[in-house]
């Protein structure tokens, strides 16, 4: 049995990313879509049954069975369905068998064992959904064993996850800069300070302001407007129902043009102007609900998948000093690994405290 301590996990729109250990072989991330394939007639020469009755299983070709469903999850998905594979945009997402697909084929990458198990799963939601489903989605997960098979294997992998804790998203990248991944406290000066903090990701923006460790009221914010609508954007104005999935991964890979219905399309440009008129609208929304709070904010931290893309333009728009974190698309997801490792030690210690406890009682009394 392969058994993870803490595992990270951040369930994105655009992207799925996973942390299970300190190092970076102990990440991954791929494309958050996936698509059910229709079912092939036996004597379809493209069956991948009967290709091969033993397909590995990879990030580039990630097939699993679940509840006798067959599902192509992230590169797969995009690379087989002609529209670049399904999103969820459901705020009860993380119920649905398309989204704990991602989840199963994602752990399956970092281990061969088909008997695994989670100690502490710490995964988020936005900030504006944070109150009404937090309860719902631990326990969609805690004390809970999936089973599932891989890429046409006859095998059942069972993942057995234990605790779970769930943070709004935004916290998860506060706590990957004030903790070491070993769970100590990293940043003295974050600490002691008040920043804003905004969460750009596919679905939505969550942004809040802090002092420390200690969120301001009334600065909490959720936009439910995301990258991912930039992109739809983009393909409204180019038209000729160009699927927006496409123009998504063309663009992430740096490619400046995508090729649909016989032609070339630009994606470049169209995509600047689309990430333009983004990067306004959230600058309204943040001094709009931030206002005078603004003034006393040192710093503005930008993480998510959307940081890199829209952070120069936000830089130019916001009056003080924004930064982006390093690699932001993780900040979540490290900071998810982090808090689970740092409860995870504070746990061992209570418990060891309590053990000494009772030793020295009892020690005590046999001296007595």
């Amino acid at each position: 049995m392969k058994v993870f301590d803490v595992v990270g996990f951040d369930n994105g729109y655009d992207c799925v990313k996973i942390v299970v250990g300190p190092g970076e072989e102990d990440k991954v991330l791929f494309p958050s879509v996936t698509h059910q394939p229709d079912p092939v007639s036996n004597f379809s020469i493209f069956s991948i049954s009967k290709i091969s009755n033993n397909v590995t299983f990879n990030k580039e070709k990630m097939i699993i069975e679940y509840q006798g469903k067959e599902y192509y999850v992230g590169d797969y998905a995009v690379s087989q369905d002609a529209r670049g594979g399904t999103k969820n945009f459901s705020d009860e997402k993380f119920q649905e068998p398309s989204e704990i697909v991602k989840f199963l084929a994602g752990i399956s990458l970092f281990t061969d064992d088909d008997k695994i198990k989670i100690n502490n799963l710490v995964l988020g939601l936005n900030v504006e959904k944070y109150n009404q489903y937090r309860d719902k989605m631990i326990k969609v997960f805690k004390d809970k064993t999936f089973e599932y098979k891989l890429s046409k294997s006859d095998k059942i992998t069972q993942i057995e996850i234990k605790n779970v804790i769930c943070v709004p998203q935004g916290i998860g990248a506060y706590y990957d800069q004030a903790l070491t991944l070993e769970g100590s406290p990293s940043n003295d000066e974050l600490a002691n300070s008040r920043f804003g903090l905004i969460d750009i990701g596919g679905k939505t923006v969550d942004a809040f302001i802090s002092e420390g460790m200690e969120p301001i009221v009334g600065t909490d914010i959720g936009i439910q407007y995301g990258m991912s609508n930039s992109f739809k954007n983009v393909a409204e104005n180019l038209g000729d129902d160009i699927p927006y999935n496409l123009i998504a991964q063309n663009y992430l890979k740096g490619e400046e043009s995508i090729f649909w219905k016989g032609k070339e399309y630009n994606v470049i440009e169209n995509c600047k102007k689309g990430f333009n008129q983004f990067a306004q609208k959230v600058y309204d929304e943040i001094t709009k609900t931030w206002d005078q709070q603004l003034y006393r904010t040192r710093s503005v931290l930008l993480c998510g998948g959307g940081a890199r893309i829209v952070g120069d333009e936000l830089s130019e728009m916001l009056p003080v000093e924004v930064n982006v974190l390093n690699n932001p698309q993780f900040s979540n997801a490290n900071g998810y690994y982090k808090l689970g490792v740092y409860n995870s030690r504070k746990s061992r210690a209570a418990k060891s405290l309590k053990s000494k406890q009772v030793k020295d009682k009892r020690d005590k009394k046999n001296h007595a």
